[in-house]
């Protein structure tokens, strides 16, 4: 869909990412992706399944313009070029929280990196990707890797009823986190200066997997682990609750409360 594709477009303000981070790329990393996250690291398989709570309900208040949220935002264990990208933000001038879903290139594989493909969750874009689950709206992503430095990233369309194929990129991840990927809740500028923990509804994901010997296995002890503890003040404090069952099927970030 060329039409819904915002990369490139001088009309629209996409969400602003950090292109890199300093780690050194072994075992689990030195710094969080962002300011203030919840969730897991994963440090085996070569791709990642979700389902995803698009949060259209979620709105950044006045005293928090400038901040950018990814949740759910997950990253490939195995090198990914690619991270699978759920996208609320608001800066000055915005009237109100724009959300869209993105593809990310770690691999810069054109030289640059950034968003290989965005799209903002219109109406249109809801109508073929969004279906409740279990009383919740989802979407739901993919990312694997089909060949040796390739990486796919694949939406469902229901209305298509089949995986359709939105990027496809090859490279060397640039990312500085190695082969270590994550599934978390990710904020930038939210809190980094004051204990601004607005209330902000609820974010899941579920039906998590990772792609391990060309099969989709659950989430365990042996290939993901937790983020070794909040980070950020509004997750410090207890403002913000993380839940995880046991199963690691699915995670919750309460920050409603």
């Amino acid at each position: 869909m060329p039409h819904a594709n915002a990369v490139g477009r001088p009309d629209v303000t996409l969400p602003r990412r950090s292109s890199g981070v300093d780690a050194d790329g072994s075992g689990t990393p030195t710094l969080e992706p962002g300011s203030g996250d919840r969730g897991l690291w994963l440090t085996g398989g070569e791709g990642i399944y979700a389902g995803n709570d698009p949060a259209l309900d979620l709105s950044i208040p006045d005293a928090a313009i400038g901040t950018t949220i990814y949740a759910p935002t997950h990253m490939s264990p195995g090198g990914a070029c690619m991270e699978t990208v759920t996208a609320h933000w608001r800066y000055a001038g915005m009237a109100s929280t724009a959300h869209g879903h993105g593809f990310w290139d770690w691999c810069a594989s054109d030289g640059t990196g950034g968003w290989q493909l965005f799209e903002f969750m219109d109406a249109t874009w809801r109508a073929q990707y969004v279906r409740p689950y279990r009383g919740e709206s989802r979407y739901w992503t993919q990312v694997f890797s089909d060949a040796p430095s390739s990486w796919k990233g694949l939406l469902y369309n229901f209305n298509e009823g089949r995986w359709e194929e939105k990027v496809s990129i090859a490279g060397s991840n640039v990312s500085g986190f190695g082969s270590v990927g994550w599934t978390m809740w990710e904020s930038h500028y939210l809190m980094d200066v004051a204990q601004l923990c607005p209330r902000l509804p609820d974010i899941r994901a579920s039906g998590l997997r990772l792609y391990v010997n060309a099969s989709w296995m659950e989430l365990s002890d042996s290939n993901s682990q937790d983020t070794l503890g909040p980070y950020g003040l509004c997750w410090v404090d207890g403002t913000y609750d993380f839940r995880l069952p046991k199963k690691r099927d699915s995670w919750l970030a309460r920050t409603s409360k």
